[in-house]
């Protein structure tokens, strides 16, 4: 008998569409936790956008803080073991779930994005709709891959800063993108930042 070798076939990138029925399933890489600071870089299938979600081809995603919870586990109560950490950044629409309203204006833009449910850390993350902010052309994706978590907790920050009458906060970390951010808008709530 002689030896019968398959061609090998290329491997294809993910569609940009989801998967149609009886269609074979496409994979994406991500990365996985498994448990506390156990990660994996992981094939697995390229997510659905469901009713109001839009599957999104992920460009840039930061580490902050809350990543880093979740890789030391403190958040466990949000998440069971195996998921995909990440919860901003920025990427290209690529498909929509049914009742999409802004379908035309988010399938041509880039857009900025907080994920609720994380899963960041992929090629492919659906998020609802309501958490994509389409940008100029003009921006550049690095300054806008950080558009919820760092802002939100300085707004909160110096939000409650002021309600407790505080004129002056100190800050240990001025330099990192949260510090900058309360540099930038201490001012706004009439309070010195000091470094």
């Amino acid at each position: 008998m002689g030896n019968r070798q398959s061609k090998k076939q290329p491997s294809q990138p993910p569609s940009t569409r989801p998967n149609a029925p009886g269609e074979a399933v496409k994979l994406m890489k991500a990365i996985e936790l498994s448990s506390e600071f156990r990660l994996a870089l992981r094939n697995i299938p390229v997510p659905t956008p469901q009713r109001g979600e839009v599957l999104v081809r992920m460009r840039l995603t930061p580490i902050n803080t809350i990543d880093l919870l979740s890789l030391r586990g403190i958040d466990r109560e949000r998440h069971t073991y195996p998921f995909i950490p990440g919860y901003e950044g920025v990427g290209e629409v690529v498909s929509c779930g049914p009742k999409v309203s802004n379908r035309k204006k988010l399938l041509t833009n880039q857009v900025a994005l907080y994920s609720p449910n994380g899963g960041t850390w992929a090629e492919y993350c659906c998020v609802p709709e309501w958490c994509c902010f389409p940008l100029p052309r003009d921006i550049n994706p690095e300054q806008a891959a950080s558009p919820f978590v760092d802002p939100m907790t300085a707004h909160t920050f110096l939000t409650y800063a002021q309600k407790q009458g505080h004129k002056s906060v100190v800050l240990t970390g001025a330099f990192t993108p949260l510090g900058k951010q309360i540099l930038r808008l201490a001012p706004s709530f009439r309070i010195k930042a000091c470094w």
